[in-house]
């Protein structure tokens, strides 16, 4: 068995033991990380083994591009396999974890790519995600309504647009105005529809 640790920006770790001969996607989701095939192709890992990262492999270099595309060893976790040179290293994700509760106060757990922003999220998560962006932000409505629980306030732009908006108060964002950065992982956003008055 080969032990990985797999690392969140938030330097959050989860342990692994798997087999050699696996992917690192396939690893992840034995223990719960949450890569689907909604966000493999922008699912990205660094690995590092005694304290320096493993460059990418020329195979991996011929598949997905040139050498800048790979920049700071970065490599697709559904192309990279497990060896037993790998034991011990640790896997250092892109991904974060976010909550967001819906207008029937619905928990929906969703994974976000580091420094998106929540309309990425909602258009690969549309089936679970009741709020829309129908200016594409642009910052022209206030569709995508959320309330914020991360502490991270809204800019005055922001505020101009939400303060006409049902259910506005401290906690109100634009979703097309959050970025995923790593402060956020774990952090809850919410329907201002679902919250009790």
């Amino acid at each position: 068995m080969i032990r990985l640790v797999f690392v969140y920006p938030s330097l959050a770790e989860v342990e692994c033991f798997c087999e050699p001969g696996v992917s690192l996607c396939e690893a992840a989701q034995s223990v719960g990380i949450a890569m689907d095939a909604a966000i493999l192709p922008t699912c990205q890992v660094s690995v590092q083994c005694v304290n320096e990262l493993v460059a990418p492999t020329a195979k991996e270099i011929s598949d997905f591009g040139e050498k800048n595309v790979f920049s700071n060893h970065v490599r697709y976790a559904h192309t990279y396999i497990v060896s037993p040179d790998l034991d011990e290293a640790k896997v250092l994700l892109n991904i974060i974890r976010i909550e967001y509760v819906d207008r029937n106060k619905i928990s929906h757990p969703l994974t976000a790519i580091l420094n998106e922003n929540l309309m990425a999220v909602r258009d690969r998560n549309s089936a679970t995600f009741d709020r829309a962006f129908a200016c594409r932000g642009s910052l022209a409505c206030a569709s995508c309504h959320v309330l914020d629980y991360s502490g991270e306030g809204a800019s005055d732009d922001e505020i101009e647009l939400l303060y006409t908006a049902p259910g506005f108060c401290d906690q109100s964002r634009l979703g097309c105005q959050i970025r995923m950065t790593k402060n956020r992982d774990k952090s809850i956003l919410k329907n201002p529809r679902g919250v009790s008055a």
